[in-house]
């Protein structure tokens, strides 16, 4: 007898969303809300792995009652490590390294459990956004082995412009790789194209060729760990970089970044915005999301063929 592979019209795949969670009740909350309305491509079924970096009795409570399915897993931290971080820092967020480290260890949790479970992805998700309902296809069908959903933040004040999670070089400059401005960059972003960065995190959805490859977010030795160098995303990147893996910024969910104190109090009215806006888009024909692939070889010389790689492309 001969047992054939299955096919990939019925193959399945797994996709585990992995949040690491720092944050009060109503922002957990509101977040966890947006990850159950994700919408499925086909054959593709969800685990959670979640991890707790909190003492708080009312976040740990209510993720051990939603995070209950089969497959899913919620770890709380021992101890947690009190004054390394804060939301309500003199201007922005107060970041320590040894908070940055903690972090990233964490997330290296969860993608050494998904390997060894034989994950076909990992969606990393901060636990201060509320993502609509495609965010998840649409990470997936960017068929991109790093790729990362676009959302801007007021980083310095909630009265300042936004500017997004995405960046071109090191530390977070939004100039260079042939970009002449800040200004070029930001354009290319708001066309809602696929783009290549340098630079992401914080909503990044992560192939198994990937993280078979060895992308990880321990330091690099010899790499500066000052400022905002110290951060776990920093170090992911350009490992990413070393190992010639592209980083895939998509631009084509709508997501909310609940990132100041003082912008708490928008939740609702935030999460109510992005309720059905993925079906709205489609009724007004606004965005078109196409992934073209040949499905015979195509003549590359004399009596010569070859396949042509899927083409995503969004109009």
């Amino acid at each position: 007898m001969v047992i054939l592979e299955q096919t990939p019209d019925v193959a399945k795949a797994t996709v585990v969303i992995g949040l690491v969670i720092r944050k009060p009740l109503d922002i957990v909350r509101a977040c966890f809300a947006h990850i159950h309305a994700q919408e499925l491509p086909p054959g593709v079924h969800l685990k959670r792995h979640v991890i707790l970096d909190t003492e708080d009795p009312e976040v740990i409570h209510e993720a051990a009652d939603i995070f209950c399915r089969p497959g899913d897993i919620v770890e709380c931290e021992a101890t947690v490590s009190e004054g390394d971080f804060s939301d309500t820092g003199p201007i922005t967020h107060h970041w320590t390294a040894p908070a940055m480290a903690r972090v990233g260890a964490l997330k290296n949790r969860i993608l050494q459990r998904a390997l060894a479970d034989a994950a076909s992805a990992v969606w990393l998700v901060d636990a201060d956004l509320l993502c609509d309902s495609g965010t998840l296809k649409s990470l997936w069908y960017a068929d991109n082995p790093v790729v990362s959903a676009v959302f801007w933040t007021r980083w310095n004040s909630p009265d300042l412009h936004a500017a997004p999670q995405v960046w071109l070089r090191h530390p977070y400059q939004l100039d260079g790789r042939g970009y002449p401005n800040e200004a070029a960059f930001r354009r290319k972003l708001l066309t809602r194209q696929l783009t290549t960065v340098w630079g992401l995190g914080a909503c990044t959805l992560i192939r198994r060729s990937a993280l078979e490859a060895g992308v990880s977010f321990a330091y690099i030795p010899g790499v500066p760990q000052e400022g905002m160098m110290a951060g776990e995303d920093r170090h992911f990147c350009l490992r990413c970089e070393s190992l010639h893996i592209p980083m895939v910024a998509d631009p084509w969910p709508h997501i909310y970044h609940c990132y100041h104190v003082a912008e708490i109090s928008q939740l609702a009215a935030r999460a109510q915005s992005l309720v059905g806006i993925r079906s709205k888009d489609v009724t007004n024909v606004k965005w078109v999301n196409v992934r073209l692939k040949l499905l015979e070889p195509v003549p590359t010389g004399p009596g010569q063929f070859g396949l042509v790689p899927a083409h995503v492309q969004r109009v």
